[in-house]
């Protein structure tokens, strides 16, 4: 008899509210699993970014040290092997023309330069050229560390984050000035 009884209560299964409670939970996991995989690939692209742009500043840094001064280029543009900035710093042999750093995201927008870094001359203490600043657009929000009258006045010295909009976070890194 109590063979037929265990058999019946294994016959009756979850109830609708055990089913129900299930379901949320699983509803709920998945709220916060969901963002949380999908921001993996564009953080792995912003920390792509900020190394490439590190690299560049150690370049510059090394063009520096080796030229007593920063390339005589234009005040802005955009970071490529073939013009400006970029071409200085392969000429030099501060960086491979072949592995020239650019943007992990063909599309990404920096300044007026798709797929590219970004570069201003700053001039410090009336030296033209004097500092130089290179960023990128980030694609995570990160927290603001910097000002337009920061990077307009060329005043800070190492590497910051700058933006207001949440959208529109940029990565700098401003090479010491002399």
């Amino acid at each position: 008899m109590s063979f037929n009884r265990s058999r019946t209560l294994l016959a009756q299964g979850f109830t609708l509210v055990e089913v129900l409670i299930v379901i949320l939970i699983i509803a709920l996991l998945m709220a916060f699993i969901i963002p949380q995989v999908l921001k993996g690939p564009a953080q792995a692209r912003d920390l792509v970014r900020m190394n490439d742009v590190g690299n560049i500043a150690v370049a510059l840094d090394s063009y520096r040290s080796a030229k007593q001064g920063y390339p005589k280029v234009s005040a802005t543009g955009c970071l490529e092997a073939t013009t400006g900035l970029g071409q200085e710093l392969v000429k030099a042999g501060m960086l491979n023309a072949d592995k020239f750093p650019k943007d992990p995201e063909a599309n990404n927008l920096t300044g007026n330069c798709p797929g590219k870094y970004a570069y201003k001359m700053v001039n410090v203490n009336g030296v033209s050229n004097g500092a130089v600043i290179i960023y990128s657009k980030l694609e995570t929000p990160a927290r603001a560390t910097a000002t337009d009258s920061d990077i307009n006045q060329g005043s800070l010295t190492s590497e910051y984050v700058f933006g207001k909009p949440e959208s529109d976070r940029k990565y700098y890194h401003q090479v010491a000035g002399l």
